[in-house]
C-alpha cells in the first residue's frame, strides 16, 4: 500500500491498518517497512469482530487477536462499501485492485 500512497491520497482515501498487535509493535513494523499511514491496535479483538474478520485457524499460542487478510472500502457514515475477504494468509488484495473499486465506486456515484 506504500507505493501507492499517493495514489489512494489523490483520491482522498485515507489507508489505515488494524491489526492485534501493541502500539509499540506497530510503531516498530512502521518504521521498518517506511509505512507513512496509520497502523492501528486492536488488542483485545473488538474491532476484528465487528468486522467479523476473526480467523478461524489462528494459532491458539498466540496472545494477540488474529484477523484473516481483509479490507474495507469504508463511506461516510461509516458505511462499507467494498470488501475483500479471505482465509488464506497469504493472498493479499492488490493497491491496483483497489484504486480501480475505488474508481469505480466514485463513476457510479457521480451517476
Amino acid at each position: 500500500m506504500q507505493r501507492h500512497l499517493d495514489e489512494f491520497g489523490a483520491l482522498a482515501v485515507d489507508v489505515v491498518a488494524i491489526s492485534g498487535g501493541s502500539v509499540e509493535e506497530h510503531a516498530a513494523l512502521a518504521a521498518s517497512i517506511g509505512a507513512e499511514y496509520s497502523i492501528l491496535s486492536d488488542r483485545d479483538g473488538a474491532v476484528m469482530a465487528d468486522y467479523g474478520v476473526e480467523h478461524p485457524d489462528a494459532v491458539p499460542l498466540i496472545e494477540d487477536p488474529v484477523a484473516r487478510p481483509a479490507i474495507f472500502l469504508v463511506g461516510s457514515g461509516s458505511r462499507v462499501l467494498a470488501s475483500w475477504l479471505t482465509d488464506n494468509w497469504r493472498v493479499r488484495a492488490h493497491a491496483g485492485d483497489l484504486l480501480a473499486e475505488i474508481r469505480a465506486l466514485r463513476s457510479t456515484a457521480s451517476r
